[in-house]
């Protein structure tokens, strides 16, 4: 081979490569922020200061104002005239039914906004409050298409339709929005109900948008501005009702007593007081919230108890790092749950406590993804949109899919799924170390602080199907839409109470990425999984990583480019030898063909000749599948990587593009789920909801190299064989439809390279006088092959002569004998 061409093509690509990234940063450069300022006014909610700037003309005009959590640049917010008061908007909010903690401030200071229930005193939302350099949200909700004013928890009342919730640093509490006001109009257009509400947000604003919302407040009609952002994911979230939209899903982290030296029977007294009541809101603090509830002696007494119990939960937020909040070796993905049991009486009780895990993660993924099952051993087992992990002092990783959970829970007598096993004869199963629901970018988990030495000792934790006193949703009958099932985990303790005395249990409660760094801070490493082949899948996202920063971090598609260019190169020798394989098929095509037509009645022979040929050349007709082969590994983990690794989650083809707007879903091209059948386009169905045009040209590609590469079929049945390559090819692409679009741009990239290597490298040169292939040889060859069939033919009559010869002998011995 000529390695001076080679040499200039391997230059070729990598400055084309570099020439492109050069390019990007010079002609789409990082949009300036204006630097919006915030001060007191009125009553000391913060308002955008207005600064004037001039212009060109000298005259003085407002300068941009940026709303709370959107970032430098987007759509301003204004003030109107109707506006008459300034924001009243308090520092913290609280409500007869809610209490919010943390913020979503731009600063990043607050890790989460988390919205507390006070019935049941359950957590009800955690927004994840994580900025990148440009104020952006680094993890945004991917289903929500449109503007994002906060989560108001809005209901319908007889007065209209009432602010139940306004959490600090939403853009409904910069502009000055707050809880109880009766929401009127949206741009004008009259709201009648909360839906009415959701579904103009959603359906007919989009991030950047300015609103004007009118409320109703103390009789008197206020009017603001709002400039919407994006709307940041909501790891815990009321449960949505994907698979039953009618049944009434318990909310996050309940706590109730249990009898005592059970493991799984409530009390429903109890239950009923704890979890179907308000608890009290006992402290409140800038990072703590406590609630509190209070069991009468005179309920006790009638289970046979001392009181007065009061049980106390208490929230507490970690402090972000004020230099460095985007730091994710701060170890702040974090809620502290502090659980105390007071006993008022004057008697040493034994008494259990239950708690329920969270409930309602976010579950965008699970239309087009296939998560990964934590135990490579369960073959068949599938895992679905919420998982439940943990580990106990026997096990260091156990893991239970929602498909096998929600099948447990519809047998006759309940499976159950045990992370600690109260029927273990080995007490450290009974210990635990931590447990959690696994989504497939997110995950929440539940830490025990315990001292040195001192484990947390549990009755029993479970895996369950979320559900309300035994009642489980409705479960659908379509496998696909099980993955959707609500899972969670239930946790049973002990709690022995000293006279007067307190159990006081704390945990931290991890909410957050599945990020290796943040992961690695809380122990939790495990929970990132990537099956067969995951050395590979390290490897390649190693690799990846670094080719990203050498694009100054602007692409992650280019990132993929530059991987593949990286493994193509390493697989040029292979490629060549593949090369020459099919010219070795090429020279041996009259051969072939010859021998075809001489047997072409006779398979056995035919297959007899077609290998004597084979190892007289040393020819494996295989050899150029070894490639494939070699790629396989790297297939399989490249795809396991896309699939799991969230850095690529929200990162676009080229920066700023709509389309192919996350590398770790399908491109979406455009939606057609509404003109489609719905085998092909419902989220279930084969095809999916969205055309996606990646999955098309890598499949044209396929075919492309297949016709271009492939020799010439030499009997009809290597036609067949071609013509069944090419249906498999369309079959994958349908099969693939709906896999990651950076897995798509690595087999485009690949289809293209080899295309190129192709046309551009010089072929590889068949020595045919060594393997005796030139004209005169192929006259001995088939001189030699016309002697062997002669002999062939001599021994076959020959034979035939001694079989006759045989059967006359033994019909005059009969005759003799007659």
């Amino acid at each position: 081979m000529n390695s001076g061409r080679f040499l200039t093509f391997l230059l070729f690509s990598s400055a084309f490569m570099m020439t492109a990234v050069i390019l990007q940063n010079y002609l789409m450069p990082d949009p300036q922020e204006d630097v919006a300022q915030q001060v007191e006014v009125g009553d000391g909610a913060p308002q955008v200061e207005n600064n004037t700037e001039k212009t060109d003309d000298g005259n003085s005009t407002p300068a941009s104002r940026a709303v709370a959590g959107q970032p430098a640049g987007a759509s301003p917010v204004e003030e109107t005239e109707a506006q008459t008061a300034p924001a009243e908007t308090p520092t913290r909010t609280s409500s007869d039914e809610f209490v919010t903690m943390g913020s979503l401030n731009p600063d990043g200071l607050d890790r989460y906004l988390v919205t507390i229930n006070k019935l049941g005193g359950t957590i009800s939302r955690v927004e994840l409050n994580v900025r990148d350099a440009d104020g952006r949200f680094t993890y945004r909700d991917l289903i929500w298409e449109g503007g994002y004013i906060g989560c108001l928890d809005p209901v319908d009342t007889p007065d209209g339709v009432r602010v139940r919730t306004v959490g600090e640093g939403t853009p409904a509490s910069v502009a000055g929005v707050m809880v109880g006001d009766l929401i009127l109009s949206v741009d004008e257009e009259p709201i009648t109900s909360a839906d009415d509400f959701e579904d103009y947000l959603e359906s007919r604003t989009k991030p950047g948008s300015l609103v004007k919302i009118s409320v109703k407040r103390d009789g008197t009609e206020k009017q603001f501005e709002i400039g919407l952002t994006e709307k940041p994911i909501q790891v815990i979230r009321p449960e949505p009702g994907l698979v039953d939209d009618q049944f009434d899903f318990p909310e996050s982290f309940i706590l109730s007593l249990v009898k005592p030296g059970a493991i799984d029977e409530a009390w429903p007294e109890l239950d009923r007081d704890m979890i179907d009541a308000n608890w009290e809101v006992s402290k409140l603090t800038e990072n703590l919230v406590e609630l509190k509830f209070e069991l009468s002696e005179a309920k006790l007494n009638e289970l046979g108890y001392q009181g007065p119990i009061t049980v106390f939960k208490r929230y507490k937020m970690p402090e972000v790092p004020v230099d460095a909040p985007a730091d994710l070796t701060s170890r702040t993905f974090h809620l502290n749950l502090e659980v105390e049991i007071k006993n008022g009486s004057n008697q040493s009780q034994q008494l259990a406590y239950k708690m329920d895990g969270p409930t309602g993660l976010t579950a965008e993924t699970w239309w087009y993804a296939n998560k990964i099952h934590g135990r490579q051993t369960a073959i068949g087992y599938i895992a679905g949109a919420r998982d439940v992990v943990g580990a106990n002092g026997v096990n260091s990783y156990v893991f239970y899919g929602c498909p096998e959970i929600v099948k447990g829970a519809q047998k006759t007598i309940t499976q159950v799924d045990y992370i600690c096993d109260p029927g273990n004869n080995d007490v450290r199963a009974r210990e635990l170390k931590w447990v959690g629901v696994d989504s497939h970018y997110f995950n929440v988990s539940m830490i025990p602080n315990v001292k040195p030495g001192e484990p947390f000792m549990t009755n029993s934790v479970w895996a369950y199907v979320n559900s309300r006193r035994g009642e489980l949703p409705e479960i659908p009958k379509n496998a696909r839409l099980q993955k959707l099932v609500d899972c969670t985990f239930q946790m049973v303790a002990p709690a022995d109470l000293a006279p007067g005395g307190s159990l006081i249990k704390s945990f931290d409660v991890f909410i957050g990425p599945k990020d290796p760094v943040v992961l690695k801070q809380y122990g939790l490493s495990d929970v990132r999984t990537f099956g067969w082949f995951s050395w590979c899948s390290i490897v390649l996202l190693k690799v990846l990583h670094f080719f990203y920063l050498l694009t100054f971090k602007t692409s992650y598609g280019l990132a993929i480019i530059l991987l593949t260019v990286l493994v193509r190169s390493l697989m040029i020798p292979l490629s060549r030898k593949a090369a020459l394989n099919a010219q070795m098929m090429q020279h041996l095509q009259p051969q072939m063909k010859e021998i075809a037509d001489k047997y072409k009645d006779d398979m056995e022979k035919r297959a007899a000749a077609q290998r004597e040929l084979y190892q007289k050349y040393k020819f494996n007709p295989f050899g150029g599948c070894f490639m494939m082969f070699f790629q396989l590994p790297v297939f399989y983990g490249l795809y396991k990587a896309l699939n799991v690794d969230i850095a690529l989650r929200d990162q676009p083809l080229i920066p700023g593009m709509q389309w192919c707007s996350n590398l770790a879903a399908p491109d979406q091209l455009f939606y057609w789920e509404n003109w489609m059948p719905a085998v092909l386009a419902a989220p279930t169905g084969w095809l999916g909801p969205y055309f996606n045009i990646l999955p098309i040209l890598t499949m044209i590609l396929f075919i492309a190299q297949q016709k271009l590469f492939t020799p010439p079929p030499t009997d009809d049945q290597q036609k067949m064989m071609q013509k069944m390559m090419t249906f498999m090819m369309i079959f994958m692409g349908v099969m693939f439809f709906k896999v990651a679009a950076g897995l798509c741009i690595y087999f485009i990239t690949s289809s293209l390279w080899g295309i190129i290597e192709r046309k551009l490298l010089p072929k590889p040169v068949l020595d045919t006088d060594k393997l005796a292939l030139d004209g005169g040889n192929t006259r001995a060859l088939k001189k030699q092959l016309k002697a062997e069939a002669a002999k062939t033919e001599k021994r076959d009559s020959e034979a035939e002569a001694r079989r006759s010869r045989n059967a006359e002998r033994k019909k005059k011995l009969k005759q003799r004998g007659n």
